[in-house]
């Protein structure tokens, strides 16, 4: 492209502003099927390239993603919702911020996830209850649950009210 604008009356910049795929590429391939990533190699060279500092003697602010949070916790978690919200509090507590920030992802319906998971043949139909009480206690597939968008926004939305 550089080449031909060089002999011929193209700009780049004017065609740079149209998509070069129908899709873009960090979500499919050129056929139209879903790409697949390994986030964790991602992570993996992302680290590499981090340099090795010491810990701050004070934190002020924490973001913590509280699916990744329950996710790596649920096989300490407790029986009831009630106590999961108080041990999901006491786990946040211990990193002493001053502020604390609690993101989570908007489970809409029809996600990339979804479709993935539906083609795999890992997601199945079922009702999950809306509403979830202190004393109810959670299923043993908890983790499994997890991977239902109105479990997950009934999940959250209990821990936002308790």
């Amino acid at each position: 492209m550089l080449l031909l604008s060089q002999d011929q009356d193209i700009s780049l910049e004017e065609v740079l502003k149209y998509p070069l795929t129908p899709v873009p590429l960090s979500l499919a391939h050129l056929n139209g099927s879903l790409c697949a990533t390994n986030k964790a190699s991602l992570v993996h060279k992302l680290e590499a390239m981090v340099q090795h500092l010491r810990t701050p003697p004070m934190v002020d602010v924490v973001i913590i993603d509280v699916m990744f949070l329950i996710r790596s916790q649920v096989s300490f978690l407790p029986v009831h919702y009630g106590d999961v919200a108080r041990y999901l509090l006491k786990t946040v507590k211990a990193f002493g911020a001053k502020m604390v920030f609690l993101v989570c992802d908007v489970y809409s319906i029809e996600t990339i996830k979804d479709t993935c998971r539906e083609e795999r043949g890992t997601i199945t139909g079922g009702t999950y209850p809306d509403k979830l009480g202190p004393a109810q206690s959670r299923p043993r597939d908890f983790a499994n649950m997890l991977k239902h968008d109105s479990f997950k926004n009934a999940f959250f939305k209990f821990l936002i009210d308790e």
